[in-house]
């Protein structure tokens, strides 16, 4: 699986948990939706991790916590070019 879209599971998975979705997120947290549609869609084939950062302080989380995740650990992952 691509890293772009681990990671958009990840981001979806998260504000699941959290109770919320990406257009309520990112509306309260001054975010482009844009910017996490398109790593789901492959527009972004790898998301910066600047962005990743954002996330993970809006929701309150740490990088560990984001990476903490069965397919990062397994590398479940195919490198993206």
């Amino acid at each position: 699986m691509k890293i772009s879209k681990i990671v958009y599971k990840r981001i979806t998975e998260l504000l699941k948990e959290k109770g919320t979705n990406i257009n309520k997120f990112c509306r309260e947290h001054q975010m482009p939706t844009t910017s996490i549609y398109s790593i789901g869609d492959g527009k972004s084939s790898s998301p910066s991790l600047k962005l990743i950062i954002r996330f993970c302080d809006a929701l309150d989380i740490s990088l560990y916590e984001f990476f903490d995740y069965e397919p990062f650990k397994n590398r479940d992952y195919d490198q993206e070019k």
